[in-house]
């Protein structure tokens, strides 16, 4: 079991690095208020505008904040089938 933890935790490395976490919550942000394509954009504007700052176009900050934009998308999906079904 720990080598089992041990390799998830190895292969999910890339999300503890920079500020990925930051990128997760407001693509997830972004996904429950709007879209999929708001959380694109987010991302993109983001590592644009890290780029104007003399920083690195960062692609893995963009998958980041587009995985948080999925979650956000799902909780809104659910969120609108559960109210559909109440109010039906």
């Amino acid at each position: 079991m720990k080598k089992i933890i041990k390799a998830l935790a190895h292969s999910f490395h890339w999300v503890t690095e920079s500020n990925r976490l930051k990128h997760i919550q407001y693509g997830f942000y972004a996904g429950l208020c709007g879209t999929i394509f708001a959380a694109i954009g987010a991302g993109l504007a983001a590592e644009y505008k890290d780029k104007q700052y003399s920083n690195v176009f960062d692609w893995l900050d963009v998958t980041a904040t587009v995985v948080g934009g999925m979650f956000g998308q799902a909780v809104q999906l659910l969120l609108m089938l559960g109210m559909y079904k109440i109010f039906k």
